[in-house]
């Protein structure tokens, strides 16, 4: 599985800063200046880590978040939100269970590699496991994502969270 990650963001220089600092640890990046660029890079294949903005014109981060799942593109993904807001549990309620965590911009570049870095080894892990009939989820009591097994889909419902924190149920 090659090293990918989405950025979706409607801030053009967040979006090349982004970039810069993931190929530099060597990823392939992809970029989307909005949800509905995203998820039309979902339907040409893309899986991956998906680095998404809250706040965005047209259809916001958690709009995007719901159309791929509605859309059943959600396999294979880690979605990973970046947001300019001081309490996201107002925007993020419902995503639970969909999103892996998210982080506040202004972020520190190592903070946001190495939670990337782990959301992408869990990826790893879990299409290793699912060759041999396994799912997993993101375990809920850790920041860094650990498995357990289950067989359900990603459901949307309610969710808290706080700053650089796994949202989980």
């Amino acid at each position: 599985m090659d090293k990918k990650v989405m950025v979706v963001d409607d801030d053009y220089s967040i979006r090349i800063a982004v970039k810069v600092l993931f190929e530099s640890q060597g990823f392939e990046v992809f970029e989307a200046d909005g949800g509905k660029e995203c998820l039309g890079m979902l339907k040409n294949g893309f899986k991956g880590v998906i680095v998404m903005d809250i706040m965005m014109p047209e259809m916001d981060g958690c709009a995007t978040v719901r159309e791929i799942v509605d859309q059943g593109l959600f396999k294979g993904n880690a979605i990973f939100m970046l947001t300019a807001m001081d309490v996201p549990e107002l925007k993020m309620q419902n995503l639970k269970g969909c999103v892996v965590g998210y982080i506040a911009k202004p972020f520190e570049p190592e903070e946001l590699v190495n939670t990337v870095e782990g959301y992408f080894r869990h990826l790893q892990i879990s299409s290793a496991l699912e060759k041999n009939g396994c799912d997993t989820i993101f375990q809920s009591d850790t920041k860094i994502p650990t498995l357990a097994f289950m067989s359900t889909a990603p459901r949307l419902s309610q969710t808290t969270a706080s700053h650089h924190q796994d949202v989980h149920d």
